[in-house]
């Protein structure tokens, strides 16, 4: 009797402590999974698309922001990060241009930047007689479309070109019913090293000092001559000479011509 009763409490003692084990095993797995609860530091809104406290931004809200914004970008596409604390820049486009273009002071690599132009303008970087030089966006390079552009001087041979005697007026000279002269003089009018021209007929029709680059021009009642038109400030006129009206008149036409004191 008395090892029957031994037997019965060995057994109740043996489910008592089975029982225990897995009551400890079963709270074991809970506070392991409450373990990792309490170490999860996401953001539990992350992911709703809206940016909430703390938040950088969320999917698809990037609080305003692109590319260009925040960073040195050109472009591309902005995205933000799996947590919401950061933007993933990694689609957007960097820029490739100078740092340093747009601070007005013309550092290594660039031909200016902003007004600081390096002592250039529109008169030393082409064929221009003046104008405003500016800066591109860049820094590489000049912007040129505001210079004045340089019409080609008198070509050698033609109406107004210089001649010490009649063979370097060719122009003139092939021209039909033109008799090339090389003029230095006209009356009290000096013509510096020579004005290559002829005498013509202002009621021709056309005009046959046209050919040779000329318009005939009746200069103040004492002669007809071929002379060279020109725009006033083009720069047509050669060295010595200037693009100007014979007479007072509003509208008057302009020839490059000596200075007369008209």
């Amino acid at each position: 009797m008395k090892t029957k009763l031994l037997s019965i409490l060995a057994i109740s003692i043996f489910f008592v402590f089975a029982g225990c084990d897995d009551d400890e095993d079963s709270n074991n797995t809970n506070n392991v999974n409450n373990t990792n609860n309490v170490n999860n530091t996401n953001n539990v809104n992350c992911g709703n698309d809206i940016v909430e406290t703390d938040e950088v931004c969320d999917g698809t809200a990037l609080d305003g922001e692109d590319c260009t914004t925040i960073g040195d970008y050109t472009g591309g596409e902005l995205n933000c990060a799996a947590d919401c604390l950061s933007f993933d820049e990694s689609a957007c486009t960097a820029n490739t241009n100078n740092v340093n273009c747009g601070n007005g002071i013309v550092e290594s690599g660039e031909v200016c930047d902003g007004t600081a132009l390096d002592g250039e303008d529109c008169t030393t970087v082409g064929d221009y007689i003046g104008g405003e030089l500016d800066c591109a966006d860049d820094c590489l390079s000049f912007d040129e479309a505001a210079c004045t552009a340089d019409a080609t001087p008198t070509p050698d041979g033609f109406v107004g070109s210089s001649c010490t005697d009649v063979a370097d007026c060719t122009e003139v000279a092939d021209a039909t019913g033109l008799t090339a002269e090389c003029v230095e003089q006209l009356s009290m009018i000096t013509l510096p090293d020579g004005y290559c021209s002829s005498t013509c007929d202002v009621a021709a029709d056309p005009d046959p000092c046209g050919d040779a680059g000329g318009e005939c021009v009746d200069i103040m009642g004492m002669f007809i001559y071929c002379l060279q038109p020109c725009v006033e400030g083009n720069g047509e006129c050669r060295t010595g000479y200037q693009c100007a009206a014979l007479s007072e008149e509003a509208g008057a036409p302009t020839y490059c011509l000596p200075p007369l004191g008209v």
